[in-house]
């Protein structure tokens, strides 16, 4: 019984012709080895499967070919079927992610030392090199710095800048770009055609979407299509095989918010649950479809840059009817969600709630004013920037001594005179958390986006963990960590506290595993108002 080949393994490129999208680059590398002027270290570097490693598979045995064919390697001859079965051991390929250390590279080092066995370069390919640990970088240096001339580096990596650049200086780099719409689907369906396969050009496009520019990634996606067992490929099967949201269900989605049909999104919601979608998924799809949407609106016209699928007529209507200012708004909250659904456990009411804000515009007003503290919102508020009275503040162990507070006083921040008030700081937790994450923050607040707010003891915020959640606790304890989360507080809200973190047990407060789902639906519910009689969304 023969063995099945992956359609990436089988179509993988064996001359430069054959590399996808790559041309500037492989002309010079075809040139390279046309004059014989090959450097002894290269970088490649770009996005994962744009052709890195095959082309340096490529020109390792274009170099040392018996019978180049056009500069590039003829695959016949000796050499080059050597290379090809890996029985030839003068072309080496490392792992740099699973042998990035020390030894590793010494080892390497003193396998250079040897000539070639039967070619003329003895060519080592160091994929993903980004991940060698710094001391294997400096044991690499000094290889590279003095070369024998017989040998070659081939570095190939997708994060070239976290390469030092005592090695960058040393290398010829060439980056490769994200393959182009157009080139992909020409590689495709000439892939399709060779094996009789039957093709939509939908089919295909949502494919090469979804690839986002990378030849490798296409190529297996369109494996798991054929893995159905049908010969032909079809926008239905990409769906169903991939995943994905049909872009008709986007466009629908898109005119139920228009017209604030509340029950319809949720009823869109349930579906896409029951399909078993992806919702972290789905907000970024939801985001592309807003984006074509701007893109329509600002040029008022089809641009090529339009990725949708949907018919374009109706994404013109939608635009031209919604309007370029509330699609950035509605395009804005949505990049917000897809940031912050990335740390919470429950993404589908918080995508059910940002639906709504969407879909009510006198809603999404009001949350926006009420998230700007104004003076006169601000209880017994004092003159800007002034320092905030010195307090005292008890501290995780009662037996310790009370601490002095001193607030960091940001530009635009009107410090608060007095206790805290609960509700406030409360009402614009989720504020909090992203000030965190704005000001690159992020760990800080995925912390403590899994603690509950409990309350305000005078001027000690407290902060709550479930008894599984003693790594989060124990972290968010450290005072770098807890500092982040007074200052956070104190920019949003212009109180200064301590925070003080335990257990709910410790506030005497338990937590049931549904207490956060509670809390955003009550909070949805509120949002809705007399829509909210009229759905079931209690299960």
């Amino acid at each position: 019984m023969s063995t099945y080949t992956a359609l990436y393994r089988k179509w993988r490129p064996k001359i430069f012709e054959e590399v996808v999208g790559q041309n500037d680059l492989i002309h010079s590398l075809k040139n390279q080895v046309k004059t014989g002027n090959i450097a002894h270290a290269y970088l490649f570097s770009g996005t994962r499967g744009t052709g890195k490693t095959s082309t340096a598979k490529i020109f390792s045995r274009a170099i040392n070919c018996l019978s180049p064919v056009d500069n590039n390697p003829c695959n016949q001859c000796e050499i080059c079927l050597g290379i090809l079965d890996e029985s030839l051991m003068d072309v080496v390929e490392i792992d740099a992610a699973s042998n990035n250390g020390v030894d590793d590279i010494r080892e390497l080092r003193e396998n250079v030392k040897y000539p070639p066995s039967r070619s003329k370069y003895k060519v080592y390919i160091v994929d993903e090199v980004h991940m060698l640990s710094t001391g294997a970088f400096n044991a690499l240096l000094k290889t590279l710095e003095e070369p024998p001339s017989y040998v070659v580096f081939i570095l190939a990596t997708t994060e070239p800048h976290k390469l030092p650049a005592t090695i960058l200086s040393r290398c010829q780099r060439f980056d490769f770009k994200r393959v182009s719409g157009e080139a992909l689907l020409d590689r495709l369906s000439f892939i399709c055609d060779a094996n009789h396969v039957i093709w939509e050009p939908e089919a295909l496009e949502m494919i090469i979407k979804k690839s986002d520019g990378a030849v490798r990634d296409s190529l297996s996606m369109l494996d798991q299509c054929l893995s159905a067992g049908e010969n032909k490929v079809t926008a239905e099967l990409v769906v169903r095989s991939l995943g994905l949201v049909e872009a008709d269900v986007l466009s629908k989605l898109v005119n139920q918010i228009e017209n604030s049909h509340y029950i319809e999104i949720f009823e869109s919601i349930q579906q896409l649950i029951q399909d078993g979608k992806n919702i972290n998924q789905f907000v970024k799809d939801l985001i592309d479809y807003y984006r074509d949407l701007m893109m329509i609106a600002s040029t008022g016209s089809y641009s090529k840059m339009v990725k949708t699928t949907a018919d374009l007529q109706v994404v013109e209507q939608q635009a031209k009817k919604i309007g370029l200012d509330k699609i950035l708004k509605n395009l804005t909250q949505l990049i917000d969600l897809d940031q912050q659904i990335k740390w919470s456990t429950n993404t589908r009411i918080m995508l059910e709630m940002t639906l709504v804000k969407l879909a009510s515009p006198e809603m999404a007003l009001k949350v926006a004013t009420q998230s700007q503290m104004t003076k006169t919102e601000m209880p017994k508020a004092i003159e800007k920037n002034q320092k905030a009275a010195d307090v005292k503040a008890v501290d995780m162990n009662p037996s310790k001594e009370v601490a002095e507070i001193e607030p960091v006083i940001e530009t635009n921040v009107v410090a608060v005179v007095g206790d805290a008030n609960a509700d406030v700081i409360e009402a614009k937790w989720q504020e909090v958390i992203n000030h965190l994450t704005k000001n690159k923050k992020a760990s800080v607040g995925a912390l403590l986006i899994e603690g509950t707010f409990v309350g305000v003891s005078g001027k000690i915020v407290q902060i709550g963990y479930p008894d599984l959640y003693g790594f989060h606790l124990n972290a968010i304890q450290k005072e770098e960590n807890r500092s982040e989360v007074e200052k956070a507080i104190f920019a949003v809200t212009g109180y200064s506290v301590r925070v003080q973190f335990d257990f709910l047990e410790a506030f005497q407060l338990k937590k049931p595993k549904t207490d956060e789902d509670d809390h955003s639906l009550e909070a949805l519910k509120k949002m809705l108002g007399e829509h909210a009689s009229k759905l079931d969304i209690m299960e």
